[in-house]
């Protein structure tokens, strides 16, 4: 009970600072992803889409090296 307690509180702050870095970044940032298509999205969006990535590109090359 307390661990799942305690997993709610980790993620309701991990929310909150996300909230948070929304609120103090608003701007919108251009990223070209071809040379002639560019797509508009708010900076924290897109450093939390870079970080997931590159954390599930090494998930993926983990569990490979881990299969050999």
């Amino acid at each position: 009970m307390l661990k799942r307690f305690l997993g709610f509180l980790a993620l309701a702050a991990l929310l909150l600072a996300l909230g948070g870095f929304f609120y103090l970044n608003p701007a919108v940032v251009e990223l070209h992803v071809t040379p002639t298509r560019s797509v508009s999205l708010p900076l924290p969006l897109l450093l939390l889409a870079s970080f997931l990535a590159g954390g599930g590109a090494i998930f993926v090359l983990a569990l490979t090296r881990d299969v050999q």
